[in-house]
């Protein structure tokens, strides 16, 4: 069940992001450079707390991959609503 709940993460993050970066207008190297970086930060939580969970044995409910997960997932909100604002003000400019 972790394995889909990941994927689906990271697809939906992949998504967002995709969505910001068709946005950009004037594409650079630069801002390139800068939505992968944000892309692997906002990934970062669930890669150490899928690391975390493979490596350290938990007896009890493991807080700290709820907490991962649902950061990513703000993160991915936060990346989609924004991708979506700049692509409706790149198509009104045009």
């Amino acid at each position: 069940m972790l394995v889909i709940i990941t994927a689906v993460t990271a697809a939906a993050l992949a998504a967002a992001y995709w969505l910001v970066f068709k946005s950009i207008q004037n594409r650079t190297k630069a801002k390139t450079g800068l939505v992968i970086i944000l892309f692997l930060f906002s990934g970062s939580p669930v890669i150490y707390a899928l690391y975390d969970e493979a490596v350290t044995e938990y007896a009890d409910a493991n807080i700290g991959l709820g907490l991962s997960f649902m950061t990513t997932w703000f993160l991915t909100l936060a990346a989609a609503i924004a991708g979506i604002v700049l692509l409706k003000r790149k198509k009104r400019g045009s």
